[in-house]
């Protein structure tokens, strides 16, 4: 299995449609109309709640469960929800079809404080059965401690029959599971789905339930795998699904750690072969899917930093998948932090699957993040998956989420929204376009290769009556030096053609197409173009310059603070964060923003371990925390955070101070970033591109100021995970010893020189461990000329 680092470079090829009157995708709440169910269960409820959907009762309408908790790690449970789709109206019908049992109990109406379900057959009747998943329940009985099965009972005389929790089809395991994530799946090969389980209780770990055919499972983890791969630190989600397309299912989980697929053997099938790690993140949540429409299963990995993508790029030698690794981009702002469930859904009906990804993490508590919604831009193969706005939905309408059910509620064609958030569950109905649809056959690039210009079509097709103006098509584009107005030629009856100008890396080129209607009416996209319009960067790649999680001594990485002689207390210190409390809300935190053994970050004085938050904020000042000097001389990138601020008079706008965030390419002329009013009593994540405020060059540097001004509030600030990538305008490629950009006979004699020798600095060919031989030769002839 082999890791690429993907820098965001894109090829153009297959659909990626954005429908102009609404955005890229428009949804309108329409909950008081589409839920029937008492308020403190569903629209205004406000407990942890995670979601399963589909057509239960056979009628061709999309069902929904709610499983309901405690929220975050407290015992204590919940009774779910079962709405069924009637009319395009979700209506509880809990008590008439999910209470039947063989246990004594009340089926869903049972505090079960369930974290996970899932939807499917178990028992071979082609109806869908439902699965739970319980936590924290370890003290209780088999019944509220172990997963459940609902079996779908079916139909009779044209009457839906409900479901009916079946105990004994779960057998009683050791110690009960602390669950979190569960998998359906067939691992077995013998048509029957088989169940996967991941704890985060690491002496239990997780659990492989297989399916005799008739529904019943037995545990027989230890038996058909190495006992160490079913271990999980924190095991938090898992799929059942076909990685590397041998025709047998493996296993993929993530585990607040790393990502690993666990591979099912096809000379033996349903027992596992090996184990790969596939990310070393700090993985939170995961899903999987075809992202490139390429036929291979692609991942998606929620993490603590920035959330990743892993592209599927076919098998090595060792039959296991290679993946390249990408990260979401964003229109403006950046990712905020620790994820929630991650969701898979074609949203504007282009073809293309788009990705959600949730906010509330199960474990530590913090509603203050929002739902992200990534537009697919369909420019296969290394596709672009941007956060392109709220979709109508307003940040306010986004933050908090636990989890999103993503289904065709009304049975119009459009997947709509129900969203579960810390104060309640909203119904958000997709919106059809009207106007004027633009598509892009051969994507949105994101990327372009420096100095060649790159074609781009755009397919229009006018809404309703009319006809489009050919004459009216026209690319408009910006450059550092100009802005051009490009005639798009038409080479179909609604395909337009033209080309983005040639810019060298890392310049920027923004655009947008104006198209009208021989009526007069005209339309852009984006649709407020040319106040947003579409970016794209000339680079061949990035890479990380530099990363500090400030676990080492920060003064010897260049880090330094300046206080103003009016600051009194709290100066930046790197300090391990002991929790402050005001007013019963936390002031400064518990922990850094670092996952795993990270503990320093730079905070605003180190109060005392429990001690009142007053003793050791900020007063007066300012105190100014500066980065270290960065060189972006000749190029472009990024610089990451993760940052915490706090005002107990935040509420009054006047007296509130912030935390101000400047950039400087000089030393002297400083520019605004951000001001953070507060992020939510939690570390939160914040991202910019260095162009879009000042000029890259050899001395750019950040700085961070915070201040009391007027002495009168509790004001605490915190600072960590400082991560700069650079872009790349430079090639490089194997056998490329010098760095210049090309494999030419410098190189040769570098490779010849060293032959026979063990130098794994110059062996490219990764055989026979770093020996260098014929097969390093023939790869570095492989690569000659210019690197591309």
């Amino acid at each position: 299995m082999k890791l690429l680092v993907a820098f965001g470079i894109t090829s153009l090829a297959l659909p990626a449609s954005h429908l102009l009157a609404q955005d890229w995708a428009s949804f309108n709440e329409d909950t008081g109309n589409r839920i029937v169910a008492s308020s403190s269960l569903v629209s205004n409820d406000t407990e942890e709640k995670d979601y399963a959907w589909g057509d239960l009762d056979g009628d061709g309408d999309t069902d929904l469960v709610i499983v309901r908790k405690q929220p975050f790690t407290t015992t204590g449970g919940r009774r779910n929800v079962l709405l069924m789709n009637e009319g395009g109206i979700l209506v509880d019908r809990t008590v008439e079809y999910a209470t039947a049992s063989n246990d004594g109990g009340n089926g869903f109406l049972d505090e079960t404080n369930d974290r996970d379900v899932v939807v499917g057959d178990v028992n071979g009747d082609g109806l869908l059965d439902v699965i739970t998943l319980p936590a924290l329940n370890q003290s209780l009985a088999k019944s509220m401690s172990h997963p459940r099965i609902y079996i779908n009972l079916g139909s009779s005389r044209g009457m839906w029959q409900g479901l009916f929790y079946d105990e004994p089809r779960i057998p009683t395991m050791p110690t009960a599971p602390n669950g979190c994530g569960l998998a359906i799946g067939d691992v077995t090969g013998d048509g029957a789905n088989d169940i996967y389980l991941t704890d985060y209780n690491s002496d239990v770990e997780d659990k492989l339930l297989i399916n005799d055919g008739n529904g019943f499972f037995t545990d027989q983890t230890t038996t058909r795998m190495n006992a160490s791969w079913a271990s999980s630190g924190f095991g938090t989600a898992a799929e059942i699904i076909d990685v590397n397309g041998d025709g047998v299912n493996d296993i993929v989980k993530s585990e607040n750690g790393p990502s690993k697929v666990t591979y099912n053997n096809p000379a033996n099938e349903g027992f596992f072969l090996s184990q790969e790690e596939i990310s070393n993140a700090a993985v939170y949540f995961m899903n999987t899917g075809d992202l490139n429409n390429d036929g291979m299963i692609d991942i998606i990995l929620g993490t603590d930093g920035a959330d990743l993508y892993l592209l599927n790029q076919g098998n090595g030698a060792d039959g296991q998948a290679n993946f390249v690794t990408s990260t979401f981009s964003f229109q403006s702002g950046g990712d905020d932090g620790f994820p929630g469930n991650v969701v898979l859904g074609d949203l504007n009906n282009d073809g293309m699957e788009d990705v959600l990804i949730a906010d509330v993490d199960v474990d530590i508590s913090g509603c203050g993040r929002r739902l992200n919604f990534y537009r697919n831009l369909g420019n296969v193969p290394n596709v672009t998956l941007q956060d392109q706005g709220t979709l109508g939905l307003g940040t306010s309408n986004l933050t908090g989420t636990h989890d999103v059910a993503v289904f065709d509620l009304d049975n119009d064609g459009w997947l709509d929204m129900v969203i579960g958030r810390c104060s309640g569950t909203q119904v958000w109905i997709n919106q059809p376009p009207i106007g004027m649809a633009f598509s892009y056959p051969t994507g949105i690039p994101a990327v372009l290769e420096p100095g060649e210009e790159t074609r781009i079509q755009v397919r229009l097709v006018v809404l309703g009556d009319g006809e489009v103006d050919p004459d009216s098509v026209t690319l408009k584009a910006s450059t550092s030096g100009s802005k051009l107005s490009i005639p798009m030629e038409q080479i179909d009856t609604d395909l337009f053609e033209a080309s983005l100008p040639a810019v060298e890396c890392p310049e920027r080129v923004e655009f947008h197409v104006a198209a009208g209607t021989l009526s007069g009416t005209n339309f852009t996209d984006p649709t407020n173009a040319p106040t947003i319009q579409y970016s794209c960067i000339a680079v061949l790649g990035n890479e990380v310059l530099f990363r500090d999680e400030l676990e080492e001594d920060a003064a010897e990485n260049g880090w330094t603070v300046q206080n103003d002689p009016k600051l009194t207390a709290g100066q930046w210190e790197q300090a391990d964060p002991n929790v402050t409390i005001t007013g019963g809300q936390v002031a400064s935190p518990e922990d850094d923003a670092t996952a795993n053994d990270g503990v320093m970050a730079f905070i605003t004085q180190q109060g005392l371990p429990g001690g009142s938050a007053t003793a050791a904020d900020v007063d007066g000042g300012p105190t100014t925390l500066y980065s270290p000097i960065i060189d972006f001389e000749g190029t472009d990138g990024t610089i990451t955070y993760a940052r915490w601020f706090f005002c107990s008079d935040q509420v009054n706008p006047i007296e509130a101070d912030v935390l101000v965030v400047q950039v400087t390419s000089n030393g002297t002329d400083w520019v605004l970033v951000e001001e953070v009013d507060s992020t939510s009593s939690q570390w939160l994540n914040s991202t910019f591109t260095v162009s879009d405020y000042v000029t890259p060059t050899s001395t750019v540097q950040v700085r961070f100021i915070c201040s009391d001004i007027g002495n009168n509030s509790v004001t605490e600030a915190g600072v960590d995970n400082f991560e700069v990538q650079q872009y790349i305008c430079s090639a490089t490629c194997p056998g490329d010893y010098n760095g210049d950009g090309e494999v030419s006979g410098e190189d040769l004699g570098a490779l010849l020189g060293a032959w026979g020798t063990d130098n794994c600095d110059i062996n490219i060919s990764g055989s026979n461990g770093c020996i260098i031989n014929g097969e390093d030769l023939g790869a570095l002839l492989g690569s000659w000329g210019v690197c591309r």
